[in-house]
């Protein structure tokens, strides 16, 4: 019997080699391991990938209608699902892949495209995706998951685990992860997160930064030209580092305070502070000010910084 499934499995493997292309819809199966490494690879279209209960990869949709070949391989405990497209071409027309593919839950997903939209939900194990021209969508994902795109918006919802959110020009949202820790980064984007994250790191440049976070114990952000909106409780003995450039730092805290606080301003920018009855004091060169607060037991620390803007710290 085991023989015969060997014999099987090579005949499945062989045929997806076979696989329609040019526009053809294709249907393939195949029988690979629960925790397999699964690597996506494709140029243009949409694709959907789904973890399921099942030890089965299921590949079905209509191929892009420039495609040469559908490879649907498996090797050891790799399988290669790829739709290969001429060298030399311009696809200025919108037939790209519409795929869906099913896979074990417990499957480490790798994807990659260059105009490609994915959207990837209900996995167990680590999931990565790297697109150039298209948007990522991702839900239900436990794990190592670096969700990445040049010029599209990631958007993710009930994910947990350690996350890595990246866009160069679009924007970055997190509807409410359950994490341990989580960084996010968009160049020419807003960042929006809600996140349990413990420890969290955000990088913006010429985007909006807003934060609904619970107790950090390690908290860094990093702005240019945008704002930053934050509301969160500082974990006894957190560390809080917040720097902008030409934008406003308005930080929200819930609960008690126990960390040395030292804030700054320069080339302009007042600092707002609702948090005691202290006020700022006035650079002696008159172009920005400077806070200095001891909260509680003194067990943080937290360190703002602004050029060109405004820092507001209240409960």
């Amino acid at each position: 019997m085991k023989v015969l499934n060997m014999l099987i499995g090579a005949v499945v493997i062989a045929l997806s080699f076979a696989a329609q292309a040019q526009g053809e819809r294709i249907d393939q199966k195949l029988d690979i391991p629960a925790n397999a490494r699964v690597v996506i690879d494709t140029m243009r279209g949409n694709v959907d990938i789904r973890g399921t209960s099942n030890k089965v990869a299921h590949v079905t949709g209509r191929l892009d209608k420039h495609a040469e070949k559908f490879v649907f391989e498996l090797n050891g405990d790799t399988l290669t699902i790829k739709v290969e497209m001429p060298k030399r071409g311009n696809y200025n027309d919108n037939d790209g892949n519409e795929l869906t593919i099913t896979l074990p839950e417990t499957a480490r997903v790798e994807a990659r495209g260059v105009s490609v939209d994915f959207k990837v939900t209900n996995f167990k194990a680590a999931v990565t995706t790297n697109t150039v021209s298209g948007d990522v969508k991702a839900s239900k994902l436990t794990g190592n998951i670096q969700l990445e795109s040049v010029s599209g918006d990631i958007d993710a919802k009930e994910l947990a685990g350690e996350l890595a959110l990246r866009s160069v020009s679009g924007d970055v949202t997190d509807h409410g992860s359950d994490s341990s820790r989580a960084s996010y980064s968009s160049v020419s984007g807003d960042v929006a997160v809600k996140t349990n994250a413990s420890v969290v790191r955000v990088e913006a440049v010429s985007g909006d930064i807003e934060l609904t976070l619970q107790r950090i114990d390690s908290l860094h952000v990093n702005s240019v030209s945008g704002d930053v909106d934050a509301s969160l409780e500082m974990a006894r003995e957190g560390r809080i580092n917040v720097e902008s450039v030409s934008g406003e730092v308005n930080m929200m805290f819930k609960g008690s305070i126990d960390a040395d606080i030292d804030a700054k301003t320069s080339a302009g920018g007042a600092i707002h502070n609702h948090l005691t009855q202290q006020q700022a004091e006035e650079s002696a060169f008159g172009i920005g000010q400077r806070l200095s607060l001891q909260l509680g037991e003194r067990s943080g620390s937290m360190n703002f910084r602004t050029v060109s803007g405004d820092i507001v710290l209240k409960k």
